[in-house]
């Protein structure tokens, strides 16, 4: 994805390559896609919408897969929408309704839309620091109208007191926003912090973890309280080298198969061979003694059919 600074420097032409390039991109995901039919026909519409919108401007809020999306800044709800709907970072198949999903770190509520398009009987738990951020969040979820979603503003950690959260001055709703400095030079507040464990009462059908750096911390306090056998499934994004030489990843697999469960991993790096480099790891943890749905073809028509137009 070019950034916005450089976007703004580009050519006009350069700019209509480069809408090109990102909306064949996106064509080559789906064509590879083992979604369904009608998903894959939504999810074609809703890029075209992001990026080739009607008089020339994306609208605030944007219609996309039947929801009103209200959003900070188009590169960013762009950005949203390619990995959570598009790159699917966040599908699961479930052997029954899921009961409950737990979405730590919910920015501006984009994963929560594709829970509920998924699963539209879920009862959904949002967490969000950020006080402005928080704002479009509760802004999506009311002018959608989703029931059973239940929102807090406050950081997910290890301890239950007051936590520094780092906040781009400039541009609300940044996607890096976090408790390290490290990750957003930005401007630190002060927001309520709150142990993940305090929330869970039931099994979780879903932890969504993303949360720029305390993904760690979380996970660790679950550990401690018991709460991590109530989990079933894991997405998480690990956030490597946020702080350069800190080398912590064995730590989280090493506790998480320890309790039982196993993962699969994905990554990219670029540029590839530069040692400290920063890097977003995607990891989906499931439990081992849970039986688990896969993600063929069959399993996916089953799951979605007739949900795409909820």
């Amino acid at each position: 994805m070019v950034r916005k600074t450089k976007y703004l420097l580009l050519h006009p032409l350069e700019k209509a390559t480069h809408i090109v390039n990102v909306i064949m991109d996106a064509w080559r995901i789906l064509k590879l896609s083992d979604l369904p039919h009608g998903w894959k026909r939504d999810l074609a519409r809703a890029v075209l919408r992001l990026h080739i919108p009607d008089a020339g401007k994306l609208p605030n809020p944007v219609n996309l897969l039947g929801y009103r999306v209200s959003y900070f800044h188009p590169e960013h709800v762009r950005l949203f929408f390619r990995e959570i709907f598009l790159e699917r970072s966040y599908f699961f198949c479930a052997d029954h309704e899921p009961s409950l999903i737990l979405d730590c770190g919910s920015n501006i509520g984009m994963s929560i839309l594709l829970f509920k398009k998924m699963y539209p009987q879920a009862r959904i738990l949002g967490f969000e620091p950020d006080p402005d951020t928080f704002r479009i969040l509760q802004q999506n979820i009311d002018q959608n109208r989703l029931k059973d979603v239940t929102l807090y503003q406050c950081a997910l950690s290890g301890a239950e007191a007051t936590i520094g959260f780092y906040v781009n001055a400039e541009k609300s709703g940044s996607p890096a926003m976090s408790m390290h400095k490290e990750r957003t030079n930005g401007k630190r507040i002060s927001v309520p912090g709150r142990k993940l464990s305090s929330f869970i009462s039931e099994e979780v059908d879903l932890l969504k973890i993303d949360v720029e750096g305390a993904e760690e911390a979380i996970v660790s306090e679950l550990a401690a309280s018991g709460k991590l056998q109530l989990i079933k499934r894991i997405h998480l994004e690990y956030h490597h080298h946020i702080l350069p030489g800190s080398d912590r990843l064995s730590r989280l697999l090493s506790l998480l198969e320890s309790s039982g469960f196993g993962y699969q991993m994905r990554a990219e790096s670029e540029p590839w061979g530069i040692p400290q480099q920063f890097q977003d790891i995607g990891i989906f943890f499931y439990r081992k003694d849970y039986k688990t749905v896969g993600n063929s073809q069959t399993d996916l028509q089953r799951q979605f059919d007739g949900t795409a137009h909820r």
